[in-house]
């Protein structure tokens, strides 16, 4: 029999749809909203969910502005706070009946970690960063940071290629082979998304002491996609006060979730969940 009902999907209050994976039998421990990284679409994560649906752990995956799944240029948003709003739809089909946790991936977790410094949403138990995009690992070319100041005011859904290189995405080939030949992914950022993104990233590791949320990090610190140490950083910056705990992954690249530690990854952030819904972290705060 197996431990997963079948997905199913639901409109959101802003009209994309949002994916739903849950155990298949009783009462799920925890609800988990999943916030995917530049480029990618919720498709990516499925196997993850399963996953965790198989712990009792009710995953929501939505499409995030600009990537496959939603109206309008691929790689653009509508600035900061309306990917926020976005979050902000999904947390309200959340239910409240259980401890609810966010889960960013890179740029993802840009948007979830600004969510809760800037709006912070009493119903959130834990926050759980996967690579998250708070520095860049690469220095971006001086021409497109001045291109994407410049046209911020002027032409701010200009896209350009964001030059990820593909082969830093993991150190299984089949997983690299997997992302370039995903006819949802695109390399396309414009510059509204520079721009909600990159100071954002900033602005989180600036305001890490004002953090109380319950929070697990994992970073490969052979990311050459986002900055390890910038999470290290921000890590460390977190009160000893909140509920905290990191995954440090000494040979891993960007993706954790596609990488030979993926199951000791899923194992640290089930057991996270669990830690906060048994009472290790009190709920509600």
């Amino acid at each position: 029999m197996s431990t997963i009902a079948p997905e199913v999907f639901i409109q959101s209050k802003k009209g994309f749809m949002v994916q739903i994976t849950r155990p298949a039998q009783g009462e799920a421990l925890a609800s988990l909203i999943l916030v995917h990284g530049m480029g990618e679409h919720p498709g990516r994560f499925s196997n993850w969910a399963e996953d965790l649906a198989s712990t009792g752990i009710t995953t929501f995956r939505y499409p995030q502005q600009g990537h496959e799944g939603r109206k309008g240029k691929r790689g653009h948003c509508l600035g900061l706070d309306s990917l926020m709003d976005d979050l902000d739809s999904v947390l309200e089909l959340a239910s409240v009946q259980q401890p609810i946790f966010l889960l960013g991936h890179s740029m993802g977790g840009t948007v979830v970690s600004n969510y809760i410094l800037r709006r912070k949403p009493a119903q959130v138990a834990g926050v759980i960063l996967s690579s998250p995009y708070f520095k860049l690992a690469f220095q971006p070319p001086a021409w497109k940071m001045a291109l994407a100041n410049a046209m911020n005011g002027i032409w701010p859904s200009l896209t350009q290629p964001t030059g990820l290189n593909v082969n830093h995405i993991s150190r299984i080939p089949d997983e690299v082979h997997r992302y370039t030949t995903d006819p949802f992914i695109h390399d396309q950022m414009s510059v509204a998304f520079f721009q909600a993104i990159h100071p954002a990233g900033q602005y989180a590791l600036t305001k890490a002491q004002e953090w109380g949320t319950p929070i697990l990090i994992g970073h490969g610190l052979r990311d050459a996609i986002t900055s390890s140490t910038a999470s290290q950083q921000f890590y460390s910056d977190v009160p000893n006060t909140t509920f905290k705990k990191s995954f440090w992954v000494e040979q891993g690249y960007h993706e954790l979730h596609h990488e030979p530690e993926r199951a000791a990854w899923l194992q640290e952030q089930v057991k996270f969940v669990q830690e906060i819904c048994s009472g290790a972290c009190s709920f509600p705060f």
